[in-house]
């Protein structure tokens, strides 16, 4: 079975570690051209699944350009039992960043300092070459995050209005938080006992 999530991956924007990478750095089509795998927190040999789809998208937060992939979490490319825990935490919220792991060229990057000559951090322009992308809970970039799709962002709205007596089904809470209809039941219960 194949579960795929959008992730924002990389934008200019100053990262926690003061470094910015310039999205014109990337090349979307050498890195559509290979197999790039998903990581859990950048533990590598744990391949979890692979990206797909890369490409570059105007964000108004970022105001410019962001790095978009396609993560795709195919149980018949790894193990099935990582490749659904990995997305089952990325849906729900638990994993909700990305970070990227990569080399650049020692030409690629100018060192950034203040005024008074200190290093802040690198600012990364070209010769960016992506080896993995991982989910995480807190990432670097503070714009690589997983993108959930118009309908979860529907359904957790109205969830969050629920005290305003918008209905939402069980079902439907469980695909937006990612867990089976029977948690979400159990959830469901509890509120009431707490509120009882």
């Amino acid at each position: 079975m194949k579960f795929t999530l959008n992730a924002i991956c990389s934008s200019a924007v100053v990262d926690l570690d003061g470094d910015i990478i310039e999205t014109t750095s990337y090349d979307v089509t050498e890195m559509n051209d290979r197999s790039i795998p998903i990581f859990s927190n950048h533990a590598s040999g744990t391949t979890i699944g692979y990206n797909e789809d890369w490409r570059l998208r105007y964000s108004a937060k970022a105001q410019g350009n962001v790095l978009v992939v396609n993560m795709n979490f195919d149980d018949h490319y790894v193990n099935g039992e990582q490749s659904q825990k990995g997305f089952d935490n990325a849906k729900s919220g638990a994993w909700a960043a990305t970070s990227i792991g990569f080399t650049v060229a020692p030409s690629g990057y100018d060192v950034m300092k203040d005024a008074n000559g200190n290093f802040t951090g690198l600012h990364i322009k070209t010769g960016v070459r992506i080896l993995e992308l991982s989910i995480c809970a807190i990432g670097s970039n503070p714009l690589a995050v997983i993108l959930k799709s118009e309908e979860d962002i529907a359904l957790m709205k109205r969830m969050k209005e629920m005290k305003d007596n918008a209905p939402i089904t069980i079902a439907q809470a469980a695909k937006c938080k990612g867990i089976t209809k029977r948690q979400a039941a159990i959830e469901w219960l509890k509120s009431i006992e707490q509120g009882a």
